[in-house]
């Protein structure tokens, strides 16, 4: 070949290719472009037939390439670098061009708003209306569309969210676009409440003022009345001139002189200006202790015995106005306003320790103590006639009738009733049945007042009046010298 025709052929060596992005959808400037559109502009070969073009795709993020004459376009997101090689077939040389980007098709999630600081806790009320995206991704843009409240006129997406600076309610949405320019789904609207206006300066007194009938700033009580406070608002008290605040009322103060201030905060955080100071002095008197305190409703037949079978009440010859007993079960701690089934264990005896309370909340350093027995126990009885006569199934007596009587014999009232428990009478009264048929049934009344369950009826035909001499009644084992009901011998009921 002449040097003529080898210097033609080497002026038809290519130009290097030239590749770029037919549209960058991200950030222009990057080092690595970043875009959702994988499109390539490639220079062309010049018009030469012994020049090829090799277009070698690789993912190099798994290592996996493509080869072709032609680029073609990746499809899964990943970084990718497309060599270009031109070749001259007849000598052997080429020229290469070599391009590198990230392919992003993924939207970004969807961002969430919060505010950085709801002063009120959790109710998305609050003094401070700066707004944070949650889930924005780095570098992506963040945008911002306010759609309601206060001055709100028309909605537009913006990066720079508005100064909130207005009270109102506010809705607010957010979304993002990622580097590569994918843009999020909008988020749930996002809606929040600015209060930054404080609530008006209060007003403080004295709930209790002139323990002796004067309004005088001095009192015997605890307690403070405010005025100027909306629902929602908390109130809160100083006793060392605004140094320390708690939400708690001062109560049980000690004898002194004393200042209170307070103040409000609002369902948004927002602080009152504090009150005016409110002097007031604390005169307590420490009560004597209960006078002669005693059980108002013994259950029994002697309603001073101590026995019952209803939970004590008491009360006392003299009580001040304004203030009340307490009472606690001997051998516990609580002391309670009213004494209830909770505070005793089982039947038994006990003692109730009682102090009376002032209506200042003072509480006496005397008590007295009261003691009585509890029995709830409903005991059975069972009735034997002894002096009938049974023929054919039938039981007659011809005099008063005689029972034997199964009680627990400790002081119980027995009762008979003639017609099925609607009326009942003592034993005794057992003398005074006429000529007929009876079908009887007893019980019995215990000392606490518990009354028995009924006996099985006991049938019978009295025959006969009972002679004035003869007051038959009952047979029971009463002990020497033991008394029956109401104080009587067992003599007095014709007992045997």
């Amino acid at each position: 070949m002449s040097s003529a025709s080898s210097f033609a052929r080497a002026a038809a060596t290519p130009l290097k290719p030239t590749i770029a992005l037919v549209e960058d959808t991200g950030v222009t400037g990057e080092f690595v472009p970043i875009t959702s559109k994988a499109a390539l502009t490639i220079s062309d070969l010049a018009d030469l037939t012994n020049f090829t073009r090799t277009v070698k795709v690789v993912n190099t993020v798994d290592g996996t390439s493509t080869s072709a004459p032609a680029y073609s376009a990746p499809s899964v997101s990943g970084t990718y670098q497309v060599v270009v090689s031109d070749v001259d077939t007849v000598t052997g040389t080429s020229v290469t061009a070599v391009f590198t980007f990230t392919l992003d098709l993924d939207a970004p999630v969807t961002p969430t708003l919060r505010l950085v600081t709801d002063t009120s806790g959790t109710d998305l009320i609050t003094s401070d209306g700066t707004l944070v995206a949650v889930g924005a991704e780095a570098g992506a843009k963040v945008e911002y569309l306010v759609a309601g409240g206060p001055g709100t006129t028309t909605a537009t997406w913006t990066t720079t969210l508005p100064d909130f600076t207005v009270d109102g309610k506010y809705t607010v949405f957010v979304r993002q676009t990622d580097a590569a320019g994918n843009v999020s789904e909008i988020s749930d609207k996002f809606v929040f409440t600015l209060d930054k206006t404080p609530p008006a300066k209060p007003v403080v007194a004295l709930a209790f003022d002139g323990s002796d009938g004067t309004i005088d700033g001095i009192t015997d009580k605890d307690g403070f009345t405010v005025t100027g406070n909306a629902s929602g608002d908390v109130i809160e008290y100083s006793l060392d001139q605004g140094v320390t605040w708690t939400a708690a009322a001062p109560d049980k103060l000690a004898n002194g002189d004393y200042e209170v201030l307070v103040r409000l905060k609002d369902v948004a955080g927002n602080t009152s200006p504090a009150s005016d100071p409110l002097p007031f002095t604390i005169n307590k008197t420490v009560p004597g202790g209960p006078d002669n305190p005693q059980i108002t409703n013994d259950s029994g037949a002697d309603d001073s015995d101590g026995i019952t079978n209803e939970i004590p009440t008491l009360e006392t010859d003299t009580l001040p106005t304004g203030a009340k007993l307490q009472f606690q079960v001997k051998g516990t701690t609580a002391w309670v306003d009213t004494l209830s089934a909770s505070d005793f264990a089982a039947d038994g005896s006990y003692t109730i320790v009682v102090r009376l309370v002032s209506a200042n909340g003072s509480v006496s350093l005397v008590t007295e103590e009261v003691d009585f027995t509890l029995d709830t126990t409903v005991e059975t009885i069972a009735a034997t006639l002894t002096n009938g006569t049974t023929a054919n199934g039938k039981t007659t007596v011809s005099t008063t009738p005689v029972f034997d009587i199964d009680d627990d014999g400790s002081g119980a009232v027995v009762e008979f009733s003639t017609d099925d428990g609607a009326t009942w009478q003592t034993i005794d009264k057992l003398s005074t049945l006429k000529v007929g048929d009876y079908a009887l049934i007893f019980h019995q009344i215990d000392v606490a007042g518990n009354i028995s369950t009924d006996s099985d009826a006991v049938t019978f035909t009295l025959t006969n009046g009972a002679p004035d001499d003869d007051r038959g009644g009952i047979s029971r084992d009463i002990g020497s010298g033991s008394d029956g009901p109401g104080g009587l011998s067992g003599s007095d009921f014709g007992w045997f």
